[in-house]
C-alpha cells in the first residue's frame, strides 16, 4: 500500500509538471530570463517549488533572483539606500 501511495503521488507530481508546461509558453532550454518571468506570472496558479521543478530551475536561484533586485525589485533598493551611508 506503501508503494501505491509513493507511485500516486509521483504521478501526480508528474501530472501537474506537463500541465505547467503546457501553460508555460516556453521550455527547459528557453533562457533563464524568461523561465524566472514565466515562474513569477504562473506562481498564482502553482506553487513556486512545482514551477521551478518543471522548468528545471533551482529554487533558491529564482528567490535569489527575486530578492535581488534582478527584477526591479525596489524593496531591495530602498533596503540599499537606507544601508549605504550607515556602512560608508
Amino acid at each position: 500500500m506503501a508503494d501505491y501511495n509513493k507511485l500516486k503521488k509521483h504521478r501526480e507530481k508528474l501530472e501537474r509538471m506537463v500541465a505547467i508546461l503546457k501553460s508555460a509558453g516556453c521550455t527547459v532550454d528557453a533562457q533563464l530570463k524568461t523561465r524566472y518571468a514565466v515562474i513569477k506570472n504562473m506562481s498564482d496558479s502553482y506553487s513556486v517549488s512545482s514551477l521551478c521543478a518543471a522548468l528545471d530551475v533551482a529554487k533558491g536561484s529564482y528567490y535569489n533572483h527575486i530578492l535581488r533586485n534582478k527584477n526591479e525589485n525596489t524593496l531591495y533598493e530602498k533596503k540599499k539606500a537606507e544601508l549605504t551611508p550607515v556602512i560608508e
